[in-house]
């Protein structure tokens, strides 16, 4: 047991080792021996275990890390998107404010093409009153000139047995005076 001790006291003995003796002595030794074999055995197993967590914790910190830098290669991804964004939407704002200005002159010249074809539309509306008016009275006209036809025609027809009458009296005179040379 002596031998076992000065052993243990040097660092050569490994605590599974045993001495043969039978005496009564050395059974509290093997009990102390036993609950240190035990302590040293439950530290051994929550070494290996927090060695195996320290090695998990890492993995996941490494995994973090990569996923860190994903996130921040996404953000930089998702930075110049926004850039180019905000890029678009100032060139869009930009042509909007052109076809704006653009609609704007499109929209005077049209309200004056608008006036411009009302004024046109009235003239339209005035001729056809007046030509609805000249076409009346060129039939007032055409009635007259009828009118004036059958008149004129009548007139002609007057002038025409007045000279018969004239020519009937003269040839009538005429016979009268043959008459009166041959009575004479």
């Amino acid at each position: 047991m002596w031998r076992l001790l000065r052993r243990l006291n040097r660092g050569d003995a490994t605590l599974s080792e045993r001495t043969l003796s039978i005496s009564p002595a050395v059974w509290p030794l093997y009990g102390f021996m036993a609950r240190i074999r035990s302590r040293i055995m439950t530290v051994r197993q929550s070494s290996i275990e927090i060695a195996l967590n320290a090695a998990r914790t890492q993995f996941q910190a490494g995994h973090c890390s990569i996923l860190a830098q994903e996130q921040a290669r996404a953000a930089e991804a998702l930075a110049a998107s926004g850039a180019q964004i905000a890029a678009l939407s100032t060139s869009t704002s930009t042509h909007a404010r052109e076809i704006a200005e653009v609609s704007g002159q499109n929209l005077h010249a049209a309200q004056q093409a608008l006036a411009e074809l009302s004024d046109v539309k009235a003239r339209v509306e005035r001729m056809t009153r007046e030509m609805a008016s000249f076409t009346e009275v060129v039939g007032q006209l055409t009635d007259r000139a009828h009118s004036v036809g059958d008149i004129s025609k009548l007139i002609k027809e007057i002038a025409l047995q007045t000279q018969l009458l004239a020519l009937n009296a003269g040839v009538e005179a005429a016979r009268a005076g043959d008459c009166l040379l041959y009575t004479s």
